[in-house]
């Protein structure tokens, strides 16, 4: 009988693992797309503000300028240089804006 009982949870586990994991596969068919979708929605967003000219590339100009624009933003107390501090601001901030504008 002890043996039985054990083979039995045993039985119970596996089913449970199988669907759990059936289950977590019905939500990734729904989830991943989604976000799928947001973050091209965001990388979008990112490629349009890059591409100034609006010709659908984004030119070597047009990135280095993107790029000095960010550092400029991102040194908030006008050294002409980026402390680890000004980084990590940049960056929650960053994060914040894009969360905001993905939901």
């Amino acid at each position: 009988m002890g043996q039985d009982m054990k083979t039995e949870d045993l039985n119970m586990n596996k089913t449970i693992i199988k669907v759990s994991a059936l289950i977590g596969l019905m939500c990734a068919g729904v989830v991943f797309p989604v976000a799928a979708q947001r973050d091209e929605k965001v990388q979008r967003f990112l490629f349009e503000r890059t591409d100034t000219n609006g010709d659908g590339f984004i030119s070597e100009t047009e990135f280095t300028a993107s790029q000095v624009e960010r550092f400029r933003k991102m040194d908030t107390d006008r050294d002409g240089r980026v402390s680890f501090e000004e980084n990590k601001i940049a960056i929650e901030k960053m994060r914040e804006r894009l969360e905001r504008f993905s939901r």
